[in-house]
C-alpha cells in the first residue's frame, strides 16, 4: 500500500492491522472532498482480497477487478439518482447482501458515500397515543 496521497497515518494504522491480522469490522475515513477516501478505501479492499505476494499487488485477477470497479465483493451504497439521502431500504439491501459470506472468497468491503447522507428512520411505527 501507499499509492494514495495524503493518507499516511490511515494507510499505517490499517497495514499494521493487516499485518496483526487484527481487523476491525468498519473503518471510518474522513476529510474533506478529494483527499482520496475512496481511493483509499479501494485500495484497503484490495490489500484485503489480493492473491499477490505483496498486497495489494495490483496485478492478481481479484486487485484487477477492484480497480475496474467490477469486483462482487466491493459494494458502493450511496443515495439513489436524484436523492440526497441513503434512505434505510438502501441500508436494508445492504444488510441482505451482506448476510452472506463473500461472493469471491476473500473480504466483502462496503463504502457508505457519503456516510452523512445516512438517514434517521424509526422501524417501531407509530407512536402509540
Amino acid at each position: 500500500m501507499g499509492r494514495t496521497l495524503g493518507q499516511d497515518r490511515a494507510i499505517r494504522l490499517f497495514q499494521n492491522s493487516l499485518e496483526r491480522d487484527r481487523l476491525a469490522h468498519a473503518y471510518l475515513l474522513v476529510g474533506p472532498p478529494r483527499v482520496g477516501k475512496r481511493s483509499l478505501s479501494l485500495e484497503m479492499a484490495q490489500a484485503l482480497n489480493c492473491a499477490g505476494d505483496s498486497p495489494p499487488c495490483g496485478d492478481c485477477p481479484s486487485c484487477r477487478r477492484l480497480a475496474a470497479g467490477t469486483h462482487p465483493d466491493f459494494l458502493v451504497i450511496s443515495p439513489e439518482e436524484a436523492k440526497s439521502q441513503i434512505g434505510i431500504e438502501r441500508i436494508r439491501e445492504f444488510r441482505r447482501l451482506t448476510a452472506y459470506p463473500p461472493l469471491d472468497g476473500g473480504w466483502r468491503v462496503a463504502l457508505i458515500k457519503p456516510a452523512e447522507a445516512l438517514t434517521a428512520q424509526n422501524d417501531a411505527g407509530p407512536t402509540p397515543s
